[in-house]
Order: C-alpha cells, then sequence, then structure tokens
C-alpha cells in the first residue's frame, strides 16, 4: 500500500458506506472521511489489484502489546472472491516474520451483526480461521462502539 492507492481505498470504503439496496452498510460517515484517511498513512498495510484496479486493503498495528487488524475492505463487487482472505494471510505472513504467534481484530459481536452487514464480517473472520477471544460489553470504559464488540483471535502457524 502507497500514497497513490490512497484514493482508491477511501473510495472503496465510501462504497461501503451505503450498500446497494440504500440500507446503511459497514462504514460510518465518520470512518470514510476521518479515520480511514489518517490510519492508512499511520498503519501498514496491503491492497489487493485486479487488472491494475484496486479493489481492497487491510490494514495493521498494534493493538495493546498484539498485532492486530485496523481496517480491511473489499469493494462490493469483488466479494466472496478471496480478495479478503488473501490480505488477511499477507498480514499473517509478515507477522509471523516479525515472530508473532497471533493476530487480533475487533468486531461487532455475532449477536449484534445479526442481520446486518456486520454480520458478513463476522463470517468473513470466522472462515478465515478466528476465534472470540474475549467480548467488551457495550458501556465498557474501553468501549466506544455502543454496542457490545468481539475480540477475535487467529493463532498464526
Amino acid at each position: 500500500m502507497t500514497e497513490k492507492d490512497f484514493n482508491s481505498i477511501i473510495r472503496i470504503g465510501k462504497r461501503l458506506r451505503i450498500t446497494d439496496d440504500g440500507k446503511k452498510g459497514w462504514f460510518t460517515e465518520d470512518a470514510v472521511e476521518r479515520h480511514i484517511p489518517f490510519d492508512i498513512q499511520l498503519q501498514r498495510g496491503y491492497i489487493s489489484e485486479e487488472n491494475g484496479r484496486v479493489i481492497g486493503f487491510i490494514t495493521y498495528t498494534s493493538y495493546g502489546y498484539f498485532p492486530a487488524i485496523g481496517w480491511i475492505a473489499v469493494d462490493p463487487g469483488f466479494h466472496r472472491r478471496g480478495a479478503g482472505a488473501s490480505l488477511v494471510k499477507k498480514v499473517e505472513a509478515e507477522i509471523h516474520k516479525m515472530g508473532g504467534k497471533e493476530l487480533f481484530v475487533e468486531t461487532p459481536t455475532k449477536e449484534e451483526g445479526m442481520g446486518t452487514e456486520y454480520e458478513k464480517t463476522y463470517k468473513f473472520y470466522e472462515g478465515t480461521g478466528f476465534t472470540v477471544d474475549r467480548i467488551k460489553k457495550r458501556g465498557d470504559p474501553d468501549n466506544n462502539c455502543g454496542c457490545d464488540m468481539a475480540i477475535l483471535k487467529k493463532v498464526i502457524r
């Protein structure tokens, strides 16, 4: 991921704000307008391309003392083709090379996500080998989401 990819990454984020049927999508306006533009410059990451077009991205950083996915997104037109899983594998390989044994990600719990776009996200993480490490309850001091959040963990081998 380089600076030249940033506009494409923001385009993907905007596509994921609203679903094709007009419903609220994965990312909030605040995420697309403020957080992602900041984090893609601060965190390490990778892109996925098809025919020279950026179709997905992933960032990772340190979460406490552990490596964690910051952002991951794939253009909706390219879902279920392996781009997201490939991005996770790239991060795993990098973490493994640095001696890391685990990778974490935070997302709304399965129960919170049921019937929303987050349900697909949770199923994606399960499908790539993540399991629940712990739950941050709504109202916990370290949870600013307004919903129960799952901290998912994947053991890297």
